[in-house]
């Protein structure tokens, strides 16, 4: 009972709050990746950029391709993490139980289950927050291997530690001790060889170009070899729990430095200290071969992040330690082992119960104030807000126009964000800052990532109201709404009409330009019809020149995208550029063209 007690709690830290996940560019570029391979059979050539500037290998394309294969929905992939987070508590727990019996692996549970960090990393799209899993697979592995001998669990162990790098470099740090740990299976040689075999067979499509590139990053960088001691307060920070609410919420409200927070924080080192003292004491007198067996994978494993990034060639992040942080849960079981008197056993599962709620409870407080309000600092953009925006278009089956700044999902975060929501439905992408696109059929609706766009005040001063519906889709306190407009369909107003044809090559035909005056700038909107292109690949910019009286260069040149690969024939496009406004001059004249 109380095993399923602390499941369920760490649970509803990983599963609870659903849509307070962050959702940003990393997280959709990633989802797009992955559903690009889960639904159309589209293979990458490399993963996302890592924080070091090369490249990683395809390892979390594939996993989160599982979820994505079963539902395009971000937030179905987040909890798949999650749900495989909470199995790993599990596994960690029959590690301890079955070695040192069941106060130990209760007391790794609990510690696991409400361990800040594996919370935080277990809520999003992102490659590192599979480390801690594939660490504890990998031990739980190694540990069936050295118990048994069973060649299945020697070969999954050796391609879990040649994976991992694949999903994260960080998952790096499980190399070294694999190659320690074939001491101990050099009976079972065949087996430990197979697993990375396998791995390496999995990642030899991209290492050519990620050696390439890793080797112009570290010329242009300059990198080279040196001490990390930081390396050791961040992995004590990420055991303890200390400090975690920077990374989520900013760290404004001081959830995780509080007097209380720190108590615990400092309790939950001692405890892990006691239970390596443990281990030291009492690996050599170990009765059964899974409790001696444990101590040594244990202790290997608590070490091998600090091993791994003492010295090292990059600047080392708090994450690159989550691949060893359930090595330190581990090892704290140890402090309940059954050579610990009874009262010391009850003493510190309570302690670690304990430990596990108020840690747990402060996370909650996290998870209420990231949903509620902006955090600067923190995450920046929670799926549910964006997953609303997603679900309101896709109820009401309209095709959907989305304006963000920038209109390449392969680098612009929200395109990214709302072209992974909107998968497999009706919509493209046009760049708020410098275009409207319209459709000329309508009803459609246009959206807008954030009023303050010049979209959104080109649209309302342009499409007339009798044939549009206005509306702001909120978001958290402190943050720009969404901006949607229902369009009905139909040519907008308020244009001069041209003197002549104006057709150009593509198939766009000017329809219409209106100068606005605004202080010392001249504001040129131009408004056009777009025909049937020669190509929906072309990319297509548009010239704007300003003349003085009769000057016959420009005084002025603006150069804009007009998003034309999301054109459609029967569309109106508005594209507007400010000029400076000219001094002492009769006339003015404008050339525009693409």
């Amino acid at each position: 009972m109380l095993l399923a007690g602390l499941l369920a709690w760490a649970a509803l830290l990983r599963l609870g709050w659903p849509g307070v996940n962050p959702f940003a560019f990393d997280e959709a570029r990633l989802s797009l990746l992955a559903l690009e391979l889960a639904r159309r059979g589209e293979i990458p050539l490399l993963g996302l950029t890592s924080s070091a500037g090369v490249p990683n290998l395809l390892g979390a394309v594939w996993l989160f391709a599982i979820p994505y294969a079963l539902s395009s929905d971000p937030l179905v992939a987040s909890e798949f993490v999650g749900a495989s987070s909470v199995v790993a508590v599990l596994l960690l727990w029959w590690m301890a139980r079955k070695a040192w019996g069941p106060p130990a692996g209760l007391v790794v549970a609990a510690l696991a289950a409400g361990s800040p960090y594996l919370a935080l990393y277990s809520r999003s799209v992102w490659g590192q927050n599979w480390l801690p899993i594939l660490g504890t697979v990998w031990a739980f592995a190694a540990f069936i291997g050295l118990t048994t001998g069973s060649a299945w669990a020697i070969a999954l162990h050796t391609f879990v530690a040649g994976f991992a790098p694949q999903v994260h470099y960080a998952g790096a740090v499980l190399i070294l001790p694999s190659l320690v740990l074939l001491l101990r299976f050099r009976s079972r040689l065949k087996p430990w060889l197979a697993g990375w075999a396998v791995s390496l067979l999995i990642a030899l499509p991209s290492l050519g170009r990620i050696f390439a590139l890793m080797g112009d990053t570290q010329a242009r960088a300059g990198l080279g070899l040196g001490i990390r001691p930081q390396s050791l307060s961040q992995l004590g920070a990420a055991a303890t729990g200390y400090n975690w609410d920077w990374l989520f919420i900013g760290g404004r409200w001081g959830l995780s430095t509080s007097p209380p927070a720190t108590v615990l924080a400092i309790l939950t080192g001692a405890l892990i200290l006691a239970g390596l003292a443990s281990i030291a004491a009492g690996a050599r007198r170990a009765r059964t071969p899974a409790g001696k067996a444990l101590a040594f994978l244990a202790s290997l494993w608590a070490a091998s992040s600090l091993a791994f990034w003492m010295v090292n060639p990059v600047p080392v992040r708090i994450h690159y330690h989550l691949a060893a942080l359930p090595g330190l849960f581990l090892t704290a079981g140890a402090a309940a082992w059954s050579y610990s008197g009874k009262k010391v056993r009850l003493a510190a599962l309570a302690l670690a119960l304990l430990l596990s709620l108020g840690q747990g409870w402060l996370f909650t407080r996290a998870l209420d104030i990231a949903g509620r309000e902006a955090t600067p600092g923190g995450i920046s953009a929670p799926l549910k807000f964006a997953r609303d925006l997603a679900g309101f278009l896709r109820s009401g089956g309209l095709p959907a126009v989305v304006l963000t700044p920038g209109d390449d999902p392969r680098f612009d975060g929200d395109a990214a964000v709302l072209h992974t929501l909107l998968w497999g439905y009706p919509h493209r992408l046009a760049d708020g800052r410098h275009v409207l696109l319209i459709p000329g059929k309508g009803p459609a609706w246009l959206v807008f990532a954030a009023p303050w766009m010049p979209a959104w005040q080109e649209a309302l001063s342009a499409l007339p109201q009798e044939r549009r519906e206005v509306y702001l889709f909120p978001r958290r306190e402190g943050e720009y709404p969404y901006g949607l407009i229902r369009w009905s369909g139909g040519e907008p107003g308020g244009f001069e009409a041209p003197t002549g044809p104006g057709t150009l090559a593509n198939g766009a035909t000017l329809a219409g330009w209106k100068l606005l005056v605004r202080g010392d700038s001249l504001h040129l909107v131009t408004l056009w019809r777009i025909g049937a292109k020669p190509s929906g690949e072309e990319d297509f910019h548009q010239f704007n020149h300003l003349y003085v009286d009769d000057a016959a260069r420009p005084l002025e040149v603006q150069d804009i995208p007009t998003s034309s690969r999301a054109w459609r024939e029967g569309d109106y496009l508005l594209t507007w550029v400010d000029f400076a406004r000219p001094e002492g001059v009769r006339r003015v004249r404008f050339a525009v063209g693409m």
